[in-house]
Order: structure tokens, then sequence, then C-alpha cells
């Protein structure tokens, strides 16, 4: 069974997203895509780049409890995820120095 879930403020900007990465390309400019901000200091202080922010790209595109499976967009809050694979007694394993922040 695929269930597809949308809750308030999902949106596709997959073509904006596409569209600033063929500028940058063209442009040969280095990007860091960011969405909450969390990793930021893993892009180290002498980087000159753009950065995407992807956070308003949010949404469960699909759901397959049976399966295991989950699709969701790149700014999609965690949160968010886990409370629907709770929904089937199901956990996202986060293996990360933010995973203590989730439930």
């Amino acid at each position: 069974m695929t269930e597809r879930r949308n809750t308030p403020g999902d949106e596709d900007r997959s073509a904006c997203i596409i569209a600033a990465l063929h500028r940058a390309r063209d442009n040969r400019s280095p990007v860091t895509i960011s969405g909450g901000g969390s990793k930021r200091h893993l892009a180290g202080r002498d980087c000159d780049y753009e950065e995407l922010d992807v956070s308003g790209h949010r949404g469960i595109v699909d759901y397959q409890p049976g399966e295991l499976v989950i699709t969701a967009r790149a700014g999609t809050p965690l949160c968010e995820i886990t409370a629907t694979l709770a929904e089937q007694n199901q956990i996202l394993l986060v293996w990360n120095d933010t995973a203590a922040d989730f439930p």
C-alpha cells in the first residue's frame, strides 16, 4: 500500500533547486546545500560558496509502511518524518551528533 501524505507547508520546489544548481554550474560557483543549518559548521571557515536553502522543499512524497520505505523531500523536518513513522510503530535510525534531539 502506498500512501501519500499532504501536510500544511508541503511544497515541491524542484524546479527552483534545479535552476539554482544549473546557474551555479554555468558560473562555476561552489554551492552548499542547507536545510535547517545544523551542519553549517562542516563547510569550513575559508570556503566561499553560495548557500542553497532547501528548507522550503518539504513533504513526504511516498510512504510504504509494509516495505519500510519512506520518500521525503530534502527540507522535510525529521520530527515530521519520525511522527509519521511512529503512527505505524516504526522508527528512523539517526546516527549522528543530533540523534538525541529526536524521539
